[in-house]
């Protein structure tokens, strides 16, 4: 929710995708390997965000936030 408000705050951004990329690790780890594939899409979202090619949409942030 905070990145909706925010969509041009990078330290948010940065954060985010840390937290994705630990929980993508973490469900590899797991053998859970649906949620990582989920947390990887998260991750290249967030990659996009965080590198500047991807915009910030209600429509991500839903998709975003379903994965959650």
């Amino acid at each position: 929710m905070a990145l909706e408000r925010s969509p041009d705050d990078r330290t948010l951004v940065g954060n985010l995708f840390r937290e994705a990329h630990s929980l993508k690790g973490a469900a590899g780890v797991s053998g859970l390997a649906e949620i990582s594939n989920i947390c990887h899409k998260m991750e290249d979202f967030l990659g996009g965000v965080r590198d500047g090619s991807r915009a910030v949409s209600p429509t991500m942030i839903d998709a975003c936030l379903a994965a959650a």
